[in-house]
């Protein structure tokens, strides 16, 4: 089916641009995807895009936004923060509850794997079926965002003091639900030793699996990294949707 392309409002004045993909399916499963940063719902040669088409094929439903300061949305690339950004993913959520679904799967690549954190409280966790993670930042301070602001100025200044000071380990157990990383053995940019590992090293759910692919790097982009990357995230959501 054809993808519809919305806006989401958070707050009085601001709003997601956001794309939303139905399956054929009477599915009450959506799959919220949530990007990294610096970039948007397209980034990575619209990973989220191919993955949205793949889900679809199965009968399944999807949802793609851009957070604040990035892509189509509104306010300029400083306002984005972690904190923001697990604000948006919350007004996302609301959306999708206002339409109806039951169930939802999450899909967050880089920098996204850390704005998930906040929102993974007692309410939504019971609503979650699976969640995969693409080369993850589950630790902003342990990768390449962490001496990478003089580089970019997009960052503001909340982002830039959230990646110094915030341990998120202490939020890593809260992902108990199924759960899958897909990662590249030579990214520099969030090597699986600091990130995968660690989340591997403080949560106690069984159903997690890591695959590291040989010789990947940092948004798995050759073809044959991309073909494993939808083959693995398709096996998955067979299993859990």
């Amino acid at each position: 089916m054809a993808a519809e392309e919305i806006t989401i409002p958070c707050g009085k004045y601001d709003w997601l641009w956001a794309t939303h993909d139905r399956g054929a399916g009477e599915s009450s499963i959506l799959t919220i995807m949530i990007h990294g940063f610096p970039g948007d719902s397209k980034s990575y040669a619209n990973v989220f895009g191919d993955i949205s088409g793949s889900l679809v094929k199965t009968g399944l439903h999807t949802l793609r936004f851009d957070m604040r300061g990035c892509g189509q949305s509104d306010k300029g690339a400083k306002f984005f923060s972690i904190k923001s950004g697990a604000e948006d993913l919350s007004h996302a959520v609301r959306w999708a509850e206002k339409l109806g679904y039951k169930k939802l799967c999450l899909i967050a690549e880089g920098l996204g794997a850390a704005v998930i954190l906040p929102v993974l409280g007692d309410s939504l966790r019971a609503k979650i079926a699976g969640a995969v993670f693409l080369w993850p930042i589950f630790l902003p301070k342990d990768s390449w965002l962490a001496g990478a602001q003089a580089d970019h100025n997009e960052f503001g200044g909340t982002l830039v003091r959230e990646i110094q000071d915030y341990d998120f380990r202490l939020l890593l157990p809260r992902i108990t639900m199924p759960a899958l990383i897909l990662c590249g053995s030579a990214d520099a940019k969030a090597p699986p030793a600091k990130q995968a590992d660690t989340l591997k090293s403080v949560i106690t759910t069984n159903n997690l699996e890591v695959v590291v692919i040989d010789g990947g790097d940092h948004g798995l982009k050759t073809a044959e990294d991309r073909r494993i990357l939808l083959s693995q995230t398709r096996d998955f959501f067979r299993k859990i949707a």
